[in-house]
């Protein structure tokens, strides 16, 4: 990618802009929310817009991009790329239920047949994706013709010599008959199931869109490469296939992104620290890479430190709120353990493992839904959300806490009359946000209930 298309076709100078939309066999649309972050690159010089841009796009959670749906990419898919199964192309849910059976069933012998277009049939029988099932019994062909009306097996039986009269029942009973004692004697369309040649040409149909996605993202950064693989084993099905593939293909960032979303469903959060610089294709040695020409090439070495917090960054902290979800008749409590501030579409979204779940799965919330508070589980500590300003605000109240949770200057954003809710949340904490030991008042109780025991005792 040029850094002429941060290029203002106007001024000449660095318009901070969306990447460029990756339009092969697999569509990638940078989706980054850049609201507020355009006025700070306004009249920029181009070498210190770049290294700007280097340090605020710096980690993969300060993208957002949105990968196309894999069936979506394979309707679109051209003959060279889809191969054998572009006779599919425009019936993607066979082939894939197809696919489903043949993998669910218990055994070769117990697979689920499909109906097919004829059409299609008979193409993927001459391609040996899939075999026809012949009923071996009048129950089997009973089941087979029973989805026909009875219009449809009156003409059958007309058309070998049989009595046409009697009930639906009666009809099928008859051409399941004569079916079993001679097959071909009844002309109707067989159901299929898939073969292992099917499996193998899906496998090796992903691995080509996987080729194409790689190749492509090569001239982009390499934090937007990891968000891109990961986003596409969130968002794409059949994982096994997928995954099957990306080894066949030996892509380390697929597998790495893989193993970073087992990670996380397994409720635990994992460094991009594990990842190898090496491992981003065309990146170089650089913490941002965008492949230009040889006398406009990026040259920057890895940010000691951003200039800002970015959407998307990564900060992890226990905190407690209440939430009005969409479809919560009042708000709930809610405790998880933080992850990442992001924003899109104007909203800002606090992510995170939520602890009320069945499950401890990561979760949006967005924050204009939070109702009045965030406390600090640890401390007690606690800011009001009217303060939050946007989401550097936010993470920087985050970070605070995550960093150095007992000494937090909230100052004005502390909890000034909200005593109940403190009292709700964390017992002891006063008024100005501060663990202030346990009130006065249960020491007064404790003291009297003991001396109250003590005459009992020995009156």
């Amino acid at each position: 990618m040029d850094w002429r298309h941060f290029q203002d076709e106007k001024t000449g100078q660095f318009k901070l802009r969306r990447l460029p939309t990756i339009t092969g066999p697999v569509k990638v649309y940078d989706r980054t929310d850049l609201t507020g972050l355009h006025s700070e690159y306004r009249g920029l010089d181009w070498e210190k817009a770049k290294r700007c841009y280097a340090i605020d796009f710096s980690d993969e959670y300060c993208y957002e991009p949105e990968v196309e749906d894999m069936y979506a990419a394979i309707q679109r898919g051209s003959k060279e790329v889809l191969g054998p199964l572009h006779l599919f192309k425009k019936c993607i849910d066979d082939l894939f239920q197809l696919f489903e059976e043949y993998r669910q069933a218990p055994s070769k012998n117990e697979i689920e047949p499909i109906s097919l277009d004829p059409a299609v049939a008979k193409k993927a029988l001459k391609e040996e994706l899939v075999r026809p099932v012949v009923p071996a019994t009048t129950e089997e062909w009973s089941r087979h013709l029973s989805r026909f009306k009875v219009p449809e097996l009156k003409k059958m039986l007309e058309e070998h010599g049989l009595a046409t009269s009697g009930r639906k029942a009666e009809l099928i009973d008859r051409l399941a008959h004569r079916a079993l004692e001679y097959f071909g004697a009844v002309d109707v369309e067989l159901d299929y199931v898939a073969t292992p040649e099917l499996e193998k040409a899906l496998v090796s149909l992903i691995e080509r869109l996987l080729l194409h996605l790689e190749s492509s993202l090569t001239a982009y950064p390499e934090a937007y490469q990891k968000a891109v693989w990961e986003n596409l084993i969130l968002d794409w099905d059949h994982q096994d296939l997928v995954m099957a593939a990306g080894e066949n293909l030996n892509l380390p960032l697929l597998t790495q992104a893989e193993a970073r979303q087992k990670h996380q469903r397994e409720g635990h959060k994992t460094s991009s620290s594990v990842l190898d610089p090496s491992d981003y294709r065309g990146s170089g040695d650089f913490a941002i890479s965008i492949s230009v020409s040889s006398t406009d090439s990026l040259e920057v070495g890895s940010p000691e430190g951003s200039r800002r917090h970015m959407p998307g960054e990564a900060v992890e902290v226990d905190v407690a709120f209440d939430y009005q979800g969409a479809s919560d008749a009042a708000p709930r409590q809610r405790t998880i353990t933080t992850t990442r501030v992001q924003q899109k579409d104007g909203e800002i979204y606090l992510k995170g493992f939520c602890h009320d779940s069945s499950f401890d799965v990561e979760k949006s919330f967005r924050l204009d839904r939070v109702v009045d508070v965030i406390a600090n589980i640890q401390t007690g500590e606690m800011f009001k959300v009217k303060e939050i300003r946007g989401t550097s605000d936010l993470v920087d109240h985050l970070r605070r806490w995550d960093s150095s949770p007992a000494e937090i200057p909230l100052s004005s954003q502390v909890m000034k009359n909200d005593d109940d809710y403190a009292t709700k949340h964390a017992p002891g904490v006063s008024s100005d946000g501060k663990f202030a030991g346990y009130p006065k008042w249960e020491w007064i109780i404790a003291v009297i209930i003991f001396f109250a025991l003590l005459i009992f005792l020995f009156r």
